[in-house]
């Protein structure tokens, strides 16, 4: 799974190779459920390829998620299911007293603390 923005979740199937079809035109079947609530209804699409974007998801909300090839002959393999998330929203804080401290010559060090927006 992926993110495109705050309200939208993105499932990236990676396309099959022409070889491993086994018959013409593939597709792929995308499922989708919330987790949370649990147990909510699955949902899905037949699309030709990526990118698939489901919109209008709560804020960074949990999702199961699977992609199975399929084609004229039928299904590909079972897939197993991933979680993925939508998008987090604009920050409510800004990062301050923010310091670097170079740790060795391939690392450093960065602390801040947050100050919630005086909005």
């Amino acid at each position: 799974g992926g993110v495109s923005d705050r309200s939208s979740v993105s499932p990236s199937p990676q396309p099959l190779p022409p070889r491993a079809w086994n018959a013409p035109q593939v597709q792929y079947r995308v499922q989708w459920r919330q987790l949370e609530p649990a147990g909510g209804p699955w949902q899905e699409q037949i699309v030709g390829g990526p990118p698939l974007v489901l919109g209008d998801t709560p804020t960074f909300s949990p999702y199961e998620l699977r992609v199975q090839a399929i084609n004229e002959v039928g299904k590909g393999p079972e897939p197993p299911l991933v979680t993925g998330y939508s998008g987090e929203d604009v920050p409510l804080v800004y990062p301050e007293n923010v310091g670097v401290e170079i740790v060795n010559s391939s690392s450093v060090r960065v602390e801040w603390s947050l100050q919630e927006d005086p909005k």
